[in-house]
């Protein structure tokens, strides 16, 4: 699935992540871009000879990520939208810095809750994503979407038979484009191992937009010093997890157009009752 344009099979593609700290080294890395606007949320363009590409920053949430997929679907009609960016490791095999394309998607607490209903959403990849993957030694995952950040020390236990990473954007993007019929995928890069808890606020970090806010990480450390250690080292798992994701990203917008064509024309994603 692509777009005709002048006579050629074109594309865009529109790449989704949450925060600045997430998708930077993917612009370094792939750039230059254009940047555009920074309301009503901050983006930016690269064109090529063949494909483009709307990369946006979201903020964090639920509320945030299904503006952003509305507003992309009324400015750009992506003919593939990629969700991108750092998730928890909930099982002890899935370590810092390693990447995988999501899957499976449910919501955390369905999950927790073997007597309550809800669906799951499941990816049916392609033989040539599949390709893509083993050439890039990276894996398929599932992932837990919660509505706020949750400790991980009861979760790994109730969680152990699925190796599982969790964020609090990428069920609702995927139920989203399902709605919506336009293909998806979704890339996540772990930045918190199993035991990493998230030990501070993100609400007092963040602004209404779901933005991490510098000045008010400092005003926080200020009033409580001992988390210092804490942001140290969430800042060096994270820098350590965009650079990989970044690498891989580029890779798979580099393939050629027929490939990714090939790949738009095939992947699948489908509601499943629990």
């Amino acid at each position: 699935m692509s777009s005709i344009q002048d006579g050629k099979r074109y594309a865009h593609i529109a790449l989704l992540a949450a925060l600045p700290q997430e998708y930077r080294p993917f612009q370094k890395l792939s750039g230059p871009w254009r940047s555009v606007s920074a309301r009503p949320f901050r983006h930016f363009i690269r064109v090529h000879s063949d494909r483009d590409f709307m990369l946006v920053e979201t903020g964090m949430g639920k509320s945030r990520i299904l503006d952003a997929l509305k507003w992309v679907q009324e400015r750009y009609t992506p003919d593939l939208i990629v969700s991108f960016g750092f998730a928890g490791s909930l099982h002890k095999k899935l370590k810092v810095g390693q990447t995988f394309l999501a899957n499976r998607f449910n919501l955390l607490h369905d999950s927790l809750h073997s007597d309550r209903s809800g669906s799951q959403l499941i990816l049916e990849v392609p033989s040539t994503l599949q390709h893509f993957i083993h050439e890039n030694h990276f894996a398929l995952v599932r992932i837990l979407t919660a509505q706020r950040p949750e400790p991980k020390a009861p979760l790994l236990e109730l969680l152990r038979e699925v190796p599982s990473l969790m964020d609090m954007e990428s069920y609702f993007a995927a139920e989203f484009t399902l709605k919506n019929s336009i293909p998806f995928l979704c890339f996540r890069t772990v930045s918190d191992g199993d035991e990493d808890e998230i030990d501070f606020d993100l609400g007092s970090i963040t602004n209404g937009d779901g933005q991490v806010q510098t000045l008010k990480v400092l005003r926080t450390v200020a009033a409580k010093p001992g988390l210092m250690k804490s942001f140290w080292f969430s800042w060096r798992r994270s820098r350590l997890a965009a650079m990989r994701i970044a690498g891989l990203l580029s890779s798979f917008l580099s393939l050629p157009l027929y490939e990714l064509t090939e790949i738009l024309s095939s992947i699948q994603l489908k509601e499943e009752s629990r």
